[in-house]
């Protein structure tokens, strides 16, 4: 359901998707993610939305490709963009002082 909702761009099959558990970094016989597939269908709300529930930026396909890598050869700009500041977010993200 995830990469179908990753190839056809459905906004509502991948809320649905990800509401039942779905892992969103399964990787098929080719080590495409449901976020490699929407990167490649150009589909900026499901990146989105995967990105929001954990899909791993750093998978790779068994081509070597990143889901950036993917989104800068293709030349969608505002996708790579959004993984860029979602990286940066994550970066600047810090734990919590637990010794307080």
């Amino acid at each position: 359901m995830c990469y179908w909702a990753a190839i056809t761009g459905d906004l509502n099959l991948i809320e649905k998707a990800l509401s039942s558990e779905v892992n969103v970094n399964f990787q098929n016989s080719s080590g495409h993610t449901p976020l490699h597939v929407a990167v490649m269908h150009n589909h900026e709300p499901i990146v989105e939305k995967l990105l929001e529930n954990g899909a791993d930026v750093n998978l790779k396909t068994n081509e070597g490709f990143t889901p950036i890598c993917l989104a800068k050869l293709k030349g969608y700009t505002s996708i790579t963009d959004l993984i860029n500041a979602f990286e940066l977010s994550l970066s600047l993200h810090f734990p919590e002082n637990s010794s307080n």
